[in-house]
C-alpha cells in the first residue's frame, strides 16, 4: 500500500542503507496484539527480515484491560528480532480511549526499551498534531490514518529507521 507508513519506511531504509528493499507487510486491518502473536509472528520467523517495524495495540483500546495487555505485550516482544522498532500507540486525542492509550504507550515504551528495542514515539508525534486541522490525517472512519496521517506515522519511525539503515550500510 503506497499510502501507508510501511512503504515510506522502506524508502527511508533504502536511502539510509544504500540497498534495495523488499517489503513484506504483515499488517492486518483490525488486528490486536494477540492477532499479531498468533498470525504475524510465525510468518515473521520464516522471513528473517533486516528491518521489522511494529505498530499494534490501538485496536486493543476498544476494551482495554491493562493486565491482559501487559501479558500480550510481553509475549509479542519476546517473539521479535533484536533489531525491531516498536511504536507506542497513536494519540486518540480525546475520550477514555486516550487515557488508556497513554497507559498502554507508557507500558510499551518501558518494556520495549528494557528489552533493547528502538522505540518509535508515535503517541508523542501524533499528540503534537492535536488540533482541528489534523482532521485530514484520518481516514473516513476517523480512527485509521489517511495517506497524510501515515506520513506523520512514518516520521515517528524516521530516526530509528535511519540508524538501522546506516548499520546495514556498514555491514
Amino acid at each position: 500500500m503506497q499510502a501507508g507508513y510501511v512503504s515510506r519506511v522502506a524508502d527511508r531504509l533504502a536511502r539510509a542503507s544504500g540497498r534495495s528493499v523488499r517489503i513484506v507487510d504483515l499488517s492486518r486491518y483490525g488486528a490486536r496484539i494477540d492477532d499479531a502473536i498468533a498470525e504475524q509472528l510465525p510468518r515473521l520467523a520464516e522471513l528473517r527480515p533486516e528491518l521489522v517495524t511494529v505498530a499494534v495495540g490501538a485496536n486493543d483500546m476498544r476494551r482495554f484491560d491493562a493486565a491482559r495487555f501487559s501479558d500480550s505485550l510481553d509475549a509479542l516482544l519476546a517473539g521479535l528480532p533484536a533489531h525491531a522498532i516498536v511504536a507506542d500507540l497513536p494519540c486518540f486525542h480525546f475520550g477514555p480511549r486516550e487515557g488508556d492509550a497513554v497507559v498502554a504507550s507508557r507500558m510499551i515504551r518501558e518494556r520495549a526499551r528494557a528489552a533493547g528495542f528502538a522505540v518509535a514515539p508515535l503517541h508523542r508525534v501524533t499528540e503534537a498534531r492535536r488540533k482541528w486541522g489534523a482532521f485530514a490525517e484520518f481516514a473516513w472512519d476517523q480512527f485509521h490514518p489517511s495517506a497524510i496521517g501515515y506520513r506523520v506515522w512514518e516520521s515517528a519511525f524516521a530516526g530509528a529507521v535511519t540508524r538501522r539503515g546506516k548499520r546495514l550500510r556498514r555491514a
